[in-house]
């Protein structure tokens, strides 16, 4: 699935603790970008991550709980 909206404080590992309660997640993906600002700190997302579920129900049901559900202030869209 695509969730989008997200902000710069949330990591794989955030993704992986809530979207991993609606099934076994194979792979989470985010877009990161490097800005010469604070390529000594690390990376920043994008604001969009895919993650792979095992199974297509496992996947839909992430989606009806989380599409217009809120992680860290903001409200996401699967």
């Amino acid at each position: 699935i695509q969730v989008s909206k997200l902000t710069k404080n949330v990591t794989d590992s955030h993704l992986q603790e809530i979207f991993g309660s609606y099934g076994r997640i194979r792979t989470i993906e985010m877009a990161n970008m490097l800005e010469l600002y604070i390529s000594l700190l690390g990376q920043m997302n994008k604001g969009t991550a895919f993650i792979d579920y095992d199974t297509r129900a496992e996947a839909e049901k992430a989606i009806s709980y989380m599409d217009g559900g809120q992680l860290d202030g903001a409200v996401l869209s699967c």
